[in-house]
């Protein structure tokens, strides 16, 4: 459905002119000083500014006033965190450091934990956010306690639990775009050693692109139960699902407004024209599957998990078994055509852990130790295809020339893997400790499936085996040294190590890439200043990247096939700094500033491309995702009503440098410079128990290139110079505003 582009323009000043009006009958009031902030991002809580390691943490109401419902939002709140959203998945990337393989043979590069359960694969990071009491973003990485695939780093997603209080929430936002969104939850404490959370998010909105794709019909829901018969035992037991809906999502061709599209609305989308033939055409190729119905989203996520604690007096001892499904079922538009993908996945874990937190004096030994078991399986079912003439600018329905082609893939995935760890920081004396640790990893993966390739020109059907497998090996470790240089000041240096498992091509007997490792050195402060009005963290870093894993679309075995082809590249490095700072400037104003520069080259390779023996090499790249400027700052003003309750206006800005999204350098490979800026007014009643706000998100309008890829037509991907190929990618939302009103009881 098209929007009036002349009606947002109108509206964003108008209601921001409304705030600044009703400000002026009220009172300044004064600001609280940043509060200590507990995380459990070594295993045990603690004091963020006593943490040795570079953490960003957003707090539930942060999430909440920010509007964040799945991990792609975190983009705009932290600097250094990159979280590309392509179509159905989206990848995070730390420091430059991520995955750019859009299939179910990929592993991610940043671990993606919900209370401690990883979510190993690159769709659970759509899921929504809800009901969430922080999150926490640990940047460089954790191969010690968190183990494979969080070479960059860590997202840890920690949800409200239940309590021994009675009490409910609820929050409704209403926008442009038809949106309609509404979270909740309700804590019952059943007995005096049982309680209960139940919790729930809907996220709908029609679609950002004029032709009604890009939108969301997402529910989710989850129960949580805490059981504590003594101080020394709890038992946690949480359920949780979550269906997303919709029409799904839409690429367009780069630069966006171009290829005959509407250089002026980036939104205004048109490009894959009238789907109805296709369907009709697929709909006898694929009888056993969805495949021949108009584009559709209808992923649906569960899973479960218990939680052990039991202070054994010298340690506490902790079990984590879970379960989580994933069953990704879709149809959208992607590189030029139409993909269908099926794709259900159940992953089983268990973390057993002995941890013990020492007083920080001298002599004091804080440990953790345990046993790590992971499994995955999946059915990896995948079509694409078109048929001539459907898009804007075809040309002649010739093999070579246009899109006369289709192919599907049924395979079994399976991943294993094995892991023992741990980590002890000993206190030299009362202001000075050691860190070391390490953890062995064993994994295997294995594929085994078949598929075809069927050419529309000459009416054949060319099958092929899709079978491989592959184990590795790895050690990763850290060494440490921390010093309290004053009461609230921390000065540490660090070496850690990440890894992250190899994997298997799409094809018959395709080569496996290698596993990725990296060695990052650390020098970090961390300051609480007198007053208690000014917080300053920095940390410079350097990056070793070896085997960076890179995946391009290119020809598998046997031919014509194509798919996602992982490579290494040798070697690569990234450097930097980070600087986080929080001040009271006045009574009454908070400013936040977090800015991260990024150098991160890599040094030659070569990736392959759809022609078979023709590679595309490259000298010298920037690292994908890495751009070299990355500043969000924030300005939060409070006044005081006269006849109670208080008002906060809070401004926001997120700015990154140009920057690689693919790893095959051309100019639409790359994404602009951006600056996005937020615009937040939240009343709050004298009790704390209801407020009101209005929001503008993305005040300027800008469009935002969030990944970019070749098109997959042979028109594009039998170009004679690889780099020629047209290039796609997908675009973050356009300006949206709305209101919203909540209550906590």
């Amino acid at each position: 459905m098209k929007r009036c582009a002349q009606h947002r323009c109108r509206f964003a000043p108008r209601l921001i002119a409304m705030g600044i009006g009703a400000l002026a009958s009220l009172r300044l009031l004064a600001q609280e000083p940043p509060p200590e902030v507990v995380v459990t991002a070594q295993k045990r809580s603690e004091d963020v500014q006593k943490v040795p390691i570079a953490i960003s943490v957003l707090s539930g109401s942060d999430v909440l006033a920010a509007g964040a419902v799945s991990a792609v939002d975190l983009s705009t709140l932290v600097p250094g965190l990159q979280v590309v959203s392509s179509g159905p998945f989206a990848m995070p990337s730390i420091r430059g450091v991520g995955t750019q393989q859009l299939n179910s043979y990929g592993d991610p590069a940043v671990g993606y934990t919900v209370d401690g359960v990883i979510h190993d694969r690159s769709i659970d990071a759509t899921a929504a956010f809800y009901d969430t009491q922080r999150i926490e973003v640990l940047k460089g990485p954790q191969g010690t306690l968190y183990g494979r695939n969080a070479t960059a780093g860590a997202i840890n997603i920690i949800t409200n639990k239940p309590t021994n209080t009675l009490g409910a929430t609820l929050q409704l936002d209403v926008g442009d775009y038809s949106t309609h969104n509404a979270t909740g939850s309700v804590n019952v404490p059943l007995t005096g050693t049982l309680a209960s959370r139940v919790a729930f998010q809907t996220v709908n909105h029609e679609g950002y692109f004029t032709d009604g794709y890009n939108d969301a019909d997402d529910v989710a829901a989850r129960i949580q139960f805490l059981y504590t018969p003594s101080a020394a035992v709890s038992l946690l037991f949480s359920a949780d699902s979550l269906r997303q809906s919709g029409k799904g999502p839409e690429d367009e061709p780069l630069p966006a407004g171009s290829d005959g599209q509407n250089p002026r609305n980036p939104w205004d989308q048109h490009y894959y024209g009238n789907p109805g033939a296709y369907y009709g055409v697929f709909s006898g190729q694929f009888p056993q599957t969805r495949w021949t119905t108009l584009p559709f989203v209808d992923n649906r996520f569960w899973g479960t998990h218990l939680q052990l604690d039991w202070d054994l007096g010298f340690a506490t001892l902790t079990v984590i078994p879970a379960y989580h499904s994933a069953h990704q079922l879709m149809d959208f538009h992607y590189a030029g055509v139409w993909e269908y993908v099926d794709n259900p996945t159940k992953q089983t874990t268990g973390e057993i852990r002995l941890g013990h937190a020492g007083q920080a004096t001298r002599g004091a030994l804080s440990w953790v130790a345990g046993l790590y078991y992971f499994r995955l399986d999946q059915t990896a079912n995948a079509g694409y295809g078109s048929i001539p003439c459907l898009c804007a600018d075809d040309a002649a329905p010739t093999y070579v020339q246009s899109v006369n082609y289709a192919g599907r893939a049924l395979t079994d995935l399976n991943s294993r893997s094995y892991a023992g760890f741990a980590q002890g920081t000993y206190s030299i004396t009362d202001w000075l400790r050691v860190t070391l640790g390490g953890r062995f990893t064993h994994d295997k993966k294995t594929e085994n499936g078949n598929g075809f390739v069927h050419l529309y020109s000459v009416g054949v059907d060319v099958p092929y085996a899709d079978v491989g497998a592959a184990t590795w090996n790895n050690f990763s470790w850290k060494a440490g040294l921390e010093v309290d240089a004053a009461r609230d000041s921390l000065l540490y240096a660090n070496v850690s190590t990440g890894y992250k498992a190899g994997g298997l091509n799409e094809g018959l007997f395709s080569a496996p890439y290698r596993p990725e490792k990296l060695t990052a050195f650390a020098l970090g402060s961390k300051n609480r200043l007198p007053g208690n009005r000014l917080l300053l963290n920095c940390e410079l870093f350097y990056w070793d990247y070896r085997d960076h894993q890179v995946a391009t679309i290119a020809a598998v075995n046997p031919p014509p096939t194509i798919g996602y082809f992982g490579t290494n590249i040798p070697r690569s490095q990234v450097y930097g700094a980070d600087l986080d700072l929080t001040a009271l400037v006045t009574a009454n104003d908070r400013a936040e500033l977090s800015a991260q520069y990024l150098n991160g080259r890599t040094g030659a390779y070569v990736v392959p491309t759809v022609v078979p023996s023709v590679n595309f090499s490259v000298n010298e790249a920037p690292m994908i995702s890495a751009p070299h400027w990355s500043l969000t700052g924030n300005l939060t003003h409070a006044w005081q009503v006269p006849s109670g309750g208080t008002v906060s206006g809070e401004a926001r800005v997120h700015y990154t440098t140009k920057q690689l999204l693919y790893p095959v350098v051309v100019a639409e490979a790359f994404a602009p410079a951006a600056a996005i800026a937020d615009l937040n007014l939240t009343f709050n009643s004298s009790n704390d128990t209801w407020y009101v706000g209005a929001y503008v998100k993305n005040v300027g309008n800008k469009a935002t290139v969030l990944s970019a890829f070749p098109g997959t037509l042979p028109r594009d991907v039998f170009s004679a110079t690889p780099g020629d190929a047209r290039q796609f990618g997908f675009l973050g939302p356009p300006r949206t505003y709305g209101v919203r009103i909540g209550t906590s009881l």
